[in-house]
């Protein structure tokens, strides 16, 4: 059967690595698997005998029914297989996920899986090496980026092994890498609007400190005037910032208000006050940090750190969130970030 280049086919043909897909999914009677790009079924087949069902998704008719056909020789009656696109078929419910995608889809596919409502337990994807370097990578190594983040915020991964391009028939141009993402029992809540909108500001020259990144001109105004629109509004007249250079003071504040401890990998976060500054060692603010340097853990106490506080990066999109601020700032009033205004 003759690939289709345009549908970026690449038969995975190496059983050894068929194997370790098999083994890191820890399969069990009980599974319901979603595969999506089964080609021919060399990993389907595997998929129908261990698991109590199998649904596959497959946009080449061809393959569907080669899958279809083997399904009835292998004697498997737990195979269902729908033709459609994996950026838009439903995929119902499953507690595994398998795919060997073509890999122009690899992030929309990643995000539409990650924050699929209904939860599974883990997928074994393979991927484009340098892709997957970059969903692997943590805070300080040369990869990390905000696709790393992003996914990290919602998974664990880890490292299932590589691949080389003769591992496919026909060879792509690259290696692959196999990865496994499992779900996290506590996933940490955010507004991803918002979330996002703070990682595209930090990591768009992710080598920059937080403060440079934040307060340079064109996104010091953008931050601004979400603030003026709806932050200074429910604030006491007292402490309503009227002047980008007020805010800018505000912004810096609440940047050093949380420190870094270098000498430990985790990046724990100490709160402390400026009176004890001088006492700190191996510590650094997060004002003069950069966003390679910050792991998942310390960007999410960052962005709930400056939401609280009434600093946006798009327009809120709920009345609920503005409704949240504005019991925090009459709630916890004297816990607000004085800034001296002269």
């Amino acid at each position: 059967m003759k690939m289709n280049k345009k549908l970026g086919q690449h038969l995975l043909s190496n059983p050894g690595i068929v194997q370790k897909i098999i083994e890191s999914a820890q399969i069990t009677k009980s599974d319901t698997v979603l595969e999506i790009g089964p080609g021919t079924g060399n990993l389907t087949m595997q998929l129908c005998t261990l698991a109590k069902k199998v649904r596959c998704i497959e946009i080449d008719q061809r393959m569907v029914a080669e899958l279809k056909k083997r399904a009835m020789a292998s004697g498997h009656t737990n195979l269902e297989v729908l033709k459609g696109d994996a950026l838009k078929t439903d995929f119902g419910y499953f507690t595994l996920c398998v795919a060997n995608l073509p890999y122009q889809i690899s992030s929309m596919f990643l995000f539409r899986l990650i924050s699929w409502p209904k939860k599974f337990r883990a997928a074994i994807l393979m991927f484009q090496k340098e892709f997957g370097d970059r969903l692997l990578a943590s805070a300080g190594d040369k990869h990390y980026c905000r696709l790393s983040v992003n996914v990290q915020l919602f998974c664990k991964i880890t490292r299932v092994c590589n691949v080389s391009a003769k591992s496919f028939n026909p060879p792509p141009k690259v290696d692959s890498v196999v990865v496994k993402l499992s779900s996290l029992p506590n996933k940490l809540e955010v507004d991803y609007q918002q979330w996002d909108a703070m990682l595209k500001i930090i990591f768009n020259r992710k080598r920059k400190t937080l403060r440079a990144s934040f307060v340079s001109g064109s996104c010091l105004n953008n931050i601004y005037n979400l603030y003026k629109e709806y932050t200074n509004k429910i604030l006491p007249d007292s402490r309503v910032l009227d002047t980008v250079s007020e805010f800018k003071e505000y912004l810096c504040k609440l940047l050093s208000d949380c420190y870094i401890e270098l000498d430990k990998k985790s990046f724990e976060i100490v709160k402390v006050d400026d009176t004890h500054l001088c006492q700190l060692e191996n510590k650094l603010a997060m004002l003069e940090m950069r966003a390679v340097e910050l792991s998942v853990n310390n960007l999410f106490i960052l962005y709930k750190h400056l939401l609280t506080h009434g600093i946006y990066f798009v327009k809120p999109n709920t009345e609920n969130q503005l409704e949240c601020l504005k019991e925090m700032f009459i709630n916890n009033n004297n816990e607000l970030i004085d800034v001296d205004q002269d």
